[in-house]
C-alpha cells in the first residue's frame, strides 16, 4: 500500500512532507476523497485497538498474577483490584506512547526500533546465555546485569559518536545482548556445577 501511495504521489506530481509519518495521512485526507479517509480511520483504528487490547490483557494478567499474586482471589475485591491494574497499565501505555513521541527521530518506526533494541538487548543476552552454556547464574544479581546492559550500551553509543565519529544504528540490540551475555558470564556459578539438561 505504501509503495502505491508513493507511486500515486509521483504520478500526480504531489509534494510529499518531510516525515514520512505524514505521507499516508496527507494523501488520505486530501487527496484520495473522504470515502478513503473514513475506511483508513476505521482500519488503523482497529488495528490499534485489537493489538492494544491483547497487550493490555496480557500485562494486566501478569501483573496480577505474577507480581501480585491474585491468582486466587475472586469475587468483588478481586475484580475491583483487576480494574485498577488495568487503569494503571492503560495509564502507563499513554505515557510510554507520550514519552516515545517526545523523543520521535525521523519516524515511528525508527523511534520504536531504538527503543525495542534497549530492551530487548538483555532479553537476546539471556536467551542467548541460555541458549549457548549450560552454567547457572547467580540469579540475585541477574536484574542488575540486564539493568546495567541498556545503559552501558548508551554510554558506548555516545562514546562512540562523540570520540569515533560513528553513529550507531539499530547495532545497538547487539551491544546490549553482547553486554547481557557478557555480564551473565562473569555472574555464573564457578563452583562447577551445571545446570542439568
Amino acid at each position: 500500500l505504501g509503495i502505491l501511495l508513493l507511486i500515486y504521489a509521483g504520478q500526480a506530481g504531489i509534494a510529499l512532507p518531510e516525515k514520512p509519518d505524514e505521507i499516508l495521512p496527507l494523501l488520505a485526507s486530501e487527496y484520495l476523497g473522504t470515502a478513503v479517509l473514513i475506511f483508513f480511520t476505521l482500519g488503523i483504528t482497529a488495528a490499534s485497538f485489537s493489538n492494544a487490547d491483547s497487550a493490555l490483557t496480557s500485562l494486566t494478567t501478569s501483573v496480577c498474577v505474577d507480581l501480585m499474586g491474585m491468582e486466587s482471589e475472586a469475587g468483588e475485591s478481586g475484580v475491583r483490584k483487576r480494574r485498577w491494574v488495568h487503569l494503571c497499565i492503560c495509564l502507563l501505555f499513554a505515557g510510554m506512547i507520550l514519552f516515545i513521541g517526545g523523543f520521535q527521530q525521523t519516524s515511528v518506526l525508527n523511534t520504536i526500533y531504538v527503543a525495542v533494541s534497549y530492551t530487548y538487548g538483555p532479553l537476546l543476552g539471556l536467551f542467548a546465555f541460555g541458549l549457548f552454556t549450560r552454567h547457572a547464574v547467580h540469579d540475585y544479581l541477574t536484574p542488575f546485569v540486564c539493568v546495567a546492559a541498556p545503559l552501558l550500551s548508551y554510554a558506548a553509543e555516545w562514546a562512540l559518536l562523540t570520540f569515533g565519529h560513528y553513529k550507531v544504528g539499530y547495532e545497538i540490540l547487539l551491544f546490549n545482548g553482547g553486554i547481557t551475555f557478557f555480564g551473565l558470564w562473569l555472574i555464573r556459578e564457578r563452583s562447577g556445577r551445571r545446570i542439568i539438561v
